[in-house]
């Protein structure tokens, strides 16, 4: 059992550093005396995170830290390309895989916080629709997007909500009910197609 466990564990560990790192790095940007500013929940989510990353090195192979610097800079150099570009050439498969997990635990992340500060908002169509739910009548799926609506209207709301927010299918009935109103006061220019012309030898062109 030691045999095949050891090496899950060593590679465990080495993808769990590398996440800290990723996910972590604002920490080193930290002083001491903004730590001590700090409130007493989030120091110790601070003091937890830097137990892990102790944990996590210490079960890292003597190999792993050896080259833990080309590691780092690998992973460095990975988080500042777009998301939707595959990783380069020459780049290790774990750094690729702590890439990866650590982009989809950031987005689960900021998914959670955008739920818990859109908690109480209902469709301001009146429908009454929660957030990220979708309405009773209609077969948009919910969630964000061009078929869940809740688009938050201008910029992502961070710490409170702002703007109005619209379901899919109020959002959708509200485009329609726009469109038809342009279409409406647009403003009908008759042309004459028996006036004379201008250049009466280009008439039978």
């Amino acid at each position: 059992m030691y045999v095949q466990a050891k090496p899950a564990v060593n590679r465990w560990a080495t993808i769990r550093y590398l996440r800290c790192c990723h996910e972590f790095r604002d920490d080193i940007l930290v002083t001491p005396l903004e730590v001590r500013r700090f409130s007493w929940a989030r120091r110790l989510r601070r003091a937890q995170r830097g137990v892990l990353r102790g944990f996590a090195f210490m079960l890292m192979r003597r190999v792993d830290h050896l080259r833990l610097d080309i590691l780092v800079g690998q992973l460095a150099q990975e988080s500042r390309r777009p998301d939707h570009l595959p990783v380069m050439d020459g780049c290790d498969p774990l750094v690729a895989e702590a890439l990866f997990v650590s982009k989809h635990y950031l987005e689960d992340k900021q998914e959670r916080r955008r739920d818990r500060i859109h908690r109480k908002v209902r469709c301001a169509a009146g429908c009454g629709t929660r957030f990220g739910k979708r309405r009773r009548d209609h077969d948009f799926f919910g969630g964000e997007g061009l078929h869940g609506g809740w688009l938050c209207p201008t910029t992502p709301c961070k710490g409170q909500v702002t703007g109005d927010h619209y379901c899919g299918m109020c959002l959708e009935e509200l485009q329609q009910a726009n469109g038809t109103r342009r279409v409406a006061d647009a403003k009908m220019i008759p042309i004459d197609l028996d006036a004379q012309s201008e250049h009466p030898d280009l008439q039978d062109y």
